[in-house]
């Protein structure tokens, strides 16, 4: 062809401007948003991990996964090695192992992250993949120096951070499962979709990859994730007119978590109420201020009227609705 062009003259053959459009498909905006995420864990220090996408028996103990209940590994017919005789069914078990070379190389904080498929198997021994994608945070949150000798260990709370920075502007809860992948275990709640799991490895794990501090992983599922923070964009006016707050303390039990109470302030329909938010938790042992078993819980409520300045016992009345339907609804009282 070029010969043919070369000998009729590229000068004699017309040109086409003709362009054609072409739409992103779902693909591209998939891969998009996997990027996004990489970025966005980048951006937040972590390092981004690549491992091999089989794993051996042993490591399948690691395994993590983005349900509650993980899926039947999907085994190799032929395996290459004792070492890789199954398809990952999650990316925590690469993690790990990355954690546990690091740890022996010398390495004191661990921030990985690693984005990639993962594989189960169905009930008739048929091939699922998804993507994933991991996290697992361990150790210094910031290198020592002489201001501070000893930096405090990555937490949970440093783990939460970077759920929520994955997922900006959608509400990222915890909700607390069983599991015996992990010591401690929550599903992820992604603007009211479970997502993926998260929690802290088992101590007995730690200590066989050499560690000297809590290991904390997530795993979520990038499709759903995506599907969970996709929304529609709405704006509104800024307000116009100062809020009124209210502070609210509640004696509760102490296996009341705070989401049951957010759950609550998050459903209430009172059109003055705007949000409420934790500020203190109080606990006491000695038992002369609270009684044995009981924890103390203090939010600030916010009320606020988009027409008119609201008057005190308008945001007196609805805060007395909020506070009548709370005590029906949770063993909660007021301090």
């Amino acid at each position: 062809m070029e010969e043919i062009a070369r000998v009729h003259g590229i000068a004699n053959i017309p040109a086409s401007t003709q362009g054609q459009f072409v739409p992103a498909s779902a693909a591209d905006a998939a891969y998009d948003f996997r990027m996004g995420l990489r970025r966005k864990l980048t951006g937040q220090g972590l390092y981004e991990a690549v491992t091999i996408k089989l794993v051996s028996q042993s490591q399948l103990q690691d395994a993590l996964g983005t349900t509650p209940q993980l899926l039947p590994a999907l085994p190799l017919r032929n395996p290459i090695s004792d070492d890789h005789t199954t398809m990952r069914p999650s990316l925590v078990p690469g993690l790990l192992a990355t954690a546990g070379r690091n740890l022996r190389m010398g390495a004191a904080s661990l921030r990985f992250f690693e984005a990639g498929t993962i594989f189960a198997a169905t009930p008739d021994g048929k091939a699922i993949e998804r993507d994933a994608i991991a996290v697992l945070l361990s150790g210094p949150v910031s290198p020592a120096s002489w201001s501070d000798s000893e930096p405090r260990a990555a937490d949970a709370a440093d783990l939460r951070g970077l759920l929520e920075a994955l997922a900006p502007g959608v509400s990222v809860k915890l909700k607390p499962v069983k599991s015996d992948r992990l010591l401690i275990a929550a599903q992820v709640i992604v603007n009211g979709k479970p997502v993926g799991l998260c929690g802290q490895a088992h101590p007995a794990r730690v200590r066989a990859i050499d560690g000297r501090h809590p290991i904390h992983v997530a795993e979520l599922d990038v499709s759903l994730l995506q599907k969970a923070v996709s929304r529609e964009v709405k704006f509104e006016e800024m307000p116009r007119f100062p809020a009124i707050t209210r502070d609210l303390a509640l004696e509760v039990p102490a296996d009341l978590t705070n989401s049951k109470v957010e759950d609550f302030f998050g459903s209430q329909k009172e059109p003055l109420f705007i949000g409420a938010i934790l500020f203190d938790v109080f606990t006491d042992p000695t038992g002369q201020k609270l009684a044995d078993g009981k924890k103390s819980l203090a939010y600030t409520l916010t009320y606020r009227d988009s027409a008119k300045t609201l008057a005190t016992a308008e945001a007196d009345a609805a805060h007395t609705r909020i506070v009548t339907g709370l005590k029906k609804a949770l063993p909660v009282s007021v301090r």
